[in-house]
């Protein structure tokens, strides 16, 4: 579906992924799109907001970034409404999933 966007000239996409959808927002994140919003939707039911084509580019030791887990949804909504998006996930060391939300922008030195 990414790709036949782009060959139609669609320069931004969107789509909402359920926190609990692991596989799903991890494969989002890794065609390109990154966590933007955390919302409710479909009568009520937290969802990422996703989006494609945005300009993020941190540097790797020189943005603010931060690891939230899974259920952090409080920590989360607060790292988005401060600008940062959601970029990568990981695990804890307990093999729980994890997002790394980042600053966008001019990097922080």
């Amino acid at each position: 579906r990414v790709a036949r966007a782009a060959e139609r000239g669609c320069l931004q996409l969107y789509a909402t992924a359920a926190p609990g959808n692991v596989a799903s927002w991890r494969n989002l994140l890794g065609w390109g799109f990154v966590i933007a919003a955390l919302l409710r939707r479909y009568g009520g039911l937290l969802r990422y907001l996703l989006v494609s084509g945005e300009t993020f580019a941190p540097r790797l030791g020189v943005c603010r970034a931060e690891i939230l887990r899974l259920e952090d949804q409080h920590g989360q909504a607060a790292a988005l409404a401060a600008g940062r998006r959601g970029i990568a996930a990981v695990q804890d060391a307990g093999g729980r999933p994890c997002l790394v939300f980042a600053d966008r922008g001019e990097p922080h030195v």
